[in-house]
């Protein structure tokens, strides 16, 4: 984001979420965020071009027209007098910070043309295609869950039933027509809307439609086409459900379960992490997922001790009686010795024998957690729910809590050391720098500028990284200041500002800035780069990257090539492929 052309703006920081102060002065002033001191102080030694440590009325001038405050000159020199407590003609920091104060509408009007920033990053969110994780889609995959449930039940019971010449219950009845056609239309709508949602491939979320569409052709969707073709519908409505071809093709309808393992689906984009989403895919999804499997697995079961002929004499009422035979074999390793005579005694028997099971399962689940290890994905669903439980205690504001939520989840992603302290500190300290050289090895493998080095780069590049946090409103890059630096932004959403102070574009977790203050001396930020959430950045100093490039003449031609060719684009910021 960064040329050698001339100063371009700045505005101010937005103080959401953060701290307030009181700066003391001589007269009254109005309170301060400690984001906005921070960035006035940078932006005053910035504008301090003979580092005297004071500005005068031309520099005042030049950093008003740079916030995008018009002011005439006769304004500014009441301004200046008015605070000027020396009559040096100049203003120090705290004469500079109380005026700004003192004048409120000055960052007022500052902030007037600034966007929210929850809006700036929803805007930076969208995409044409569908996010596997919105929350509109939790509905949906719920529906889906349900439409696989009906299909994992009826098809095996109509399957056995055709076995037996008993198919009169499907071909006969215009309820059970009905419902399969509404059914079998959802599936069809569900391969619509997952050839056009975006999908994560190497820690990056995809969303080219054509990358996208290759990807669904290259794992599901045969699958799942298979699973939504109609032929048994379009039989079993003409009365033709006894045939075999559309026995076969009921078959096919039992690779829908294939699909449950891939609902509630998500984009790594922390931005989504909210109590909601705790609550709905670390609490509700598990229970719905070991609901499904209960009930169908057993429903299997039952399903084939009828083809086994189990129950037989019963009747009508066979499938009830391999039902609570088979619950009553799992929950008690027997095959039951009491005489249930009566459909209702065998109803309420298999109400209490599922709840057998269900309390069973929990008591065997407590001691697989003591005797098994956790998968990675189970510790981090865990920390998220403790990590939740725990803020809410404290009845945090949501945005806050949202923030933290989304951070915690980044750490749990990709930083191994950070997230897990108590187990790596355990760890001597060559054991824990290799294991964070090897995370970091891992991340810049993942990074497109970095994609065609050598691992003996990779690993020189990982060496050389240093990580920083920043806070929502806080200046990452100033426009005008020398770049000695590249940044990496892998958590977070930064604005980048133009020279009127307008938004010109947004920066997203995998993008990164500064390549070309890399590869020249004294190339100056012609914009700045602001924190519209926290933000977590990894940074590569000149002076290290220059060492890299000596070391690695193949590398350094690479850059240098790709440099000139966004040079020579000359596209707008917004428009430069910056994606890691």
């Amino acid at each position: 984001w960064e040329d050698t052309g001339e100063l371009t703006g700045i505005a101010l920081g937005n103080p959401a979420l953060e701290p307030r102060v009181s700066v003391v002065t001589a007269a009254p002033v109005r309170e301060l965020s400690l984001v906005d001191r921070q960035n006035l102080n940078r932006i005053f030694k910035l504008f301090d071009t003979d580092g005297s440590g004071a500005i005068d009325v031309a520099e005042l001038h030049r950093m008003f027209r740079a916030l995008g405050i018009p002011m005439s000159d006769d304004e500014i020199s009441r301004l200046m007098a008015s605070k000027d407590k020396d009559g040096s003609a100049e203003l120090e920091f705290e004469e500079f910070l109380e005026l700004m104060m003192s004048n409120q509408d000055l960052i007022d009007a500052a902030r007037r043309r600034e966007a929210s920033p929850a809006e700036t990053v929803q805007k930076a969110l969208w995409t044409p295609r569908f996010m596997p994780d919105a929350p509109w889609r939790w509905a949906w995959d719920s529906l889906q869950m349900v439409v696989i449930t009906y299909w994992a039940i009826t098809a095996p019971l109509w399957i056995v039933g055709a076995a037996a010449s008993s198919t009169q219950w499907r071909s006969g009845s215009a309820d059970v027509a009905a419902a399969d056609s509404v059914f079998t239309v959802l599936l069809f709508l569900d391969i619509c809307l997952r050839i056009n949602t975006a999908f994560v491939s190497g820690g990056r979320l995809e969303t080219s439609p054509k990358e996208i569409a290759l990807h669904y052709l290259k794992t599901w969707l045969v699958v799942d086409f298979l699973a939504f073709l109609p032929v048994d519908v379009i039989l079993h409505s003409v009365g033709s459900g006894e045939r075999p071809e559309a026995v076969t093709m009921t078959s096919l309808r039992l690779l829908a379960v294939t699909k449950v393992h891939r609902l509630f689906g998500t984009s790594e984009v922390d931005y989504y992490i909210s109590a909601a989403y705790i609550q709905f895919n670390y609490h509700i999804v598990p229970m719905m997922k070991l609901l499904f499997w209960s009930v169908v697995l057993v429903h299997w079961g039952a399903v084939i001790a009828m083809a086994l002929n189990i129950g037989h004499h019963y009747g009508s009422s066979q499938y009830l009686t391999c039902l609570y035979y088979v619950m009553y074999t799992i929950s008690t390793c027997g095959y039951g010795d009491v005489s249930i005579s009566t459909i209702p005694q065998q109803i309420y028997a298999c109400i209490l024998l599922f709840l057998s099971l269900v309390v069973n399962g929990l008591v065997v689940a407590k001691l697989a957690d003591v005797v098994q290890n956790k998968s990675m994905e189970q510790i981090r669903n865990q920390k998220m729910r403790d990590t939740l439980t725990l803020m809410q205690n404290f009845g945090l504001p949501e945005p806050l809590l949202n923030s933290i939520l989304g951070f915690k989840m980044h750490l749990l992603r990709n930083h191994l050391s950070r997230s897990h302290a108590e187990v790596i500190q355990e760890l001597p300290s060559v054991m824990q720098d290799q294991l964070a050289l090897h995370m970091r090895i891992a991340f810049v493998s993942t990074v497109h500028l970095f994609q065609q080095a050598s691992l003996e780069c990779r690993v020189a590049l990982a060496q050389r990284l240093s990580s920083n946090v920043v806070s929502p409103g806080e200046f990452i890059v100033v426009a005008g200041e020398v770049g000695q630096e590249m940044l990496l932004l892998t958590h977070g959403f930064a604005e980048v500002l133009s020279a009127e102070g307008d938004h010109v574009a947004t920066l997203k977790q995998g993008d990164f800035f500064g390549v070309i203050a890399l590869l020249h001396d004294g190339v100056r930020r012609t914009t700045s780069v602001r924190a519209l959430t926290y933000c977590d950045l990894l940074l590569l100093d000149k002076a290290d990257f220059g060492e890299i490039m000596l070391s690695f003449p193949k590398f350094s031609h690479t850059i240098r090539s790709m440099a000139r060719q966004q040079y020579l684009r000359k596209v707008p910021p917004s428009d430069v492929p910056l994606r890691v």
